[in-house]
């Protein structure tokens, strides 16, 4: 009896830290400039370019004109891209207002 293979296609893994969800998306990402996986990117999630921050291990700023695959191991499974998007004021306002109301003062 023949085993199955299974042959796992290469992805890019950016991992978005806001809701601690991952995007996988095709490896030739990896031979583009950043600014390129940055369109896919608010293509899948809705977050303009300028409101994403992409970081690599070690807190590297990834720089849009620069080509991906110059960053070590960028995207790997063991090393992904973090993802994570700017909140303007009135977002944050909004979400610091919730988190203290959901996190109230314990009394004695």
């Amino acid at each position: 009896m023949k085993e199955a293979v299974f042959q796992q296609a290469a992805m890019l893994h950016v991992f978005h830290l806001n809701v601690g969800r991952q995007l996988n998306l095709d490896v030739s990402y990896s031979a583009q400039p950043v600014d390129r996986l940055q369109e896919e990117v608010e293509r899948r999630t809705n977050i303009p370019k300028s409101d994403q921050i992409l970081l690599i291990s070690g807190g590297i700023v990834l720089s849009p004109g620069k080509c991906l695959s110059s960053y070590t191991s960028a995207g790997s499974e063991s090393n992904p891209i973090f993802l994570v998007s700017r909140l303007k004021a009135s977002e944050h306002r909004e979400k610091h207002q919730k988190c203290e109301e959901e996190f109230q003062p314990m009394t004695q």
